[in-house]
């Protein structure tokens, strides 16, 4: 057979009646040409004794095993008998019906001499025994009687020996006869399965070595999924989640903090109000810049700045209106920017919030160090290490725009309704004018 891809002739042959679909039997063609054969003494020849010249030459060799001295006649000597099983084999062997100079028995691991009938459960050194040899080919073999059909009839036994080696059998003799390719191909499955699954055994049991290893730093994140490396008290941390409602949004946990974000949010939960839209109208954005950011679109940092700017402006109603819309019952809050801030957003749990650096070579803890965000109120100067920055560069958050001069929101309103809405809010006065330095 073929170790390929592309199938070899011989491999088409041995499983022809597989890819046909026929099951597993042995090859009609291939068993035409070599015969049937069990055991030492029964034969059927096939073409290739039967339609050639070595038809006469194999039934003579038959006849003469009958009364040769090896099989316990007295009509033909050993050495006789020696010469006419081995005509031609120096010459054109094929013509002699005659083990070719070239028939070795290579056999590494010491398992079988000739025969490959290690799976036939029977002792002894002569036919199916496992201790048979066909090899030496001459009379001083205790299996000699292997040789009353010549050296042809050696392929269809040894067939019928690696196709039916799970034969059953009396102890003695094979107590069934015919061949099965499925004990044959059952074997490479079972094998294959064993194999299967004992590599899996066997890994299992190598990586459970080191299963895991540096991926949870203590028990309480592996039995909390990690959430405690996230706050050291799960019970204030969820308490500010719940406060939260939907002021926060964890799909968009990798771009908090930006002013782009909270938009987004808030036009998701469909919370930008009029106030807010004013607001950023004052601060300097365009209608068509207030849609696209809403949508997704990527801001530049000119825009967070004035989106900054505009949060700021919203306080009192106009960010009770806001809140209210987005369940949001955190207390503190003062402005609309106040969503952007990790103490306002967090004023329980702030102080257990953590930063997790892996540690890529032996570090302090095991697998993780867990920095406090914050130490005494103050953000950890530990997180501005270099070793810190190294994994987690520090994201500085947009600043309010750096004008020198009041930003002035018309005296008069484009309508009614967007009069009421400044109104409602801080009033024109107090949202005319941006201090530069406002704090976040």
């Amino acid at each position: 057979m073929s170790d390929s891809v592309t199938q070899s002739p011989l491999g088409v042959n041995v499983v022809s009646s597989l890819l046909q679909d026929n099951g597993f039997y042995i090859n009609p063609t291939a068993q035409s040409y070599m015969g049937v054969s069990s055991n030492n003494a029964s034969y059927t020849p096939g073409s290739l004794v039967n339609n050639t010249c070595l038809n006469l030459l194999t039934y003579a060799i038959q006849k003469a095993w009958q009364n040769c001295q090896p099989n316990g006649g007295t009509q033909l000597s050993n050495t006789t008998y020696d010469n006419l099983i081995s005509i031609g084999a120096q010459a054109i062997p094929a013509l002699g019906n005659s083990v070719p100079p070239t028939y070795i028995v290579d056999d590494p691991s010491g398992e079988w001499t000739g025969q490959a009938n290690t799976g036939l459960a029977i002792s002894g050194d002569t036919d199916h025994g496992q201790d048979a040899s066909w090899l030496p080919y001459l009379h001083t073999n205790p299996n000699v009687s292997v040789t009353q059909w010549g050296f042809i009839r050696l392929l269809a036994l040894q067939a019928y020996n690696e196709f039916y080696y799970n034969a059953a059998t009396d102890g003695t003799n094979v107590t069934a006869s015919a061949p099965s390719y499925k004990d044959f191909t059952t074997s490479f499955l079972t094998v294959d399965n064993f194999v299967n699954y004992g590599n899996k055994t066997i890994t299992a049991i190598y990586n459970s070595q080191n299963f895991q290893k540096g991926t949870f730093s203590n028990q309480n994140d592996l039995i909390s999924g990690e959430l405690t490396s996230v706050s050291l008290s799960l019970q204030d941390f969820g308490q500010d989640l719940i406060n939260l409602g939907k002021a926060l949004n964890i799909n968009q946990i990798s771009k908090f903090g930006l002013p782009s974000t909270l938009l987004q949010l808030l036009k998701q939960n469909n919370t930008v109000t009029q106030n807010l839209n004013i607001a950023m109208l004052a601060a300097g954005l365009t209608v068509n810049d207030i849609t696209s950011i809403s949508a997704g679109a990527t801001a530049t940092t000119d825009q967070e700045q004035k989106l900054y700017s505009a949060y700021l402006i919203i306080q009192q109603g106009a960010l009770t209106e806001i809140l209210k819309a987005l369940s949001c019952k955190t207390s503190g809050l003062t402005s609309l920017a106040d969503l952007l801030n990790v103490k306002k957003l967090f004023p329980i749990s702030y102080t257990t919030l953590t930063v997790p650096i892996y540690n890529t070579t032996p570090g302090p803890t095991n697998s993780k160090t867990y920095y406090l965000l914050f130490i005494e109120q103050q953000l950890n100067p530990q997180l501005i290490a270099p070793a810190v920055v190294a994994q987690v560069p520090p994201v500085v958050p947009p600043a309010p725009p750096a004008v020198s001069t009041p930003v002035i929101i018309p005296s008069v309103p484009v309508t009614q309704a967007a009069a009421g809405a400044v109104n409602a809010g801080v009033g024109p006065v107090r949202l005319g004018y941006i201090n530069p330095t406002a704090s976040n």
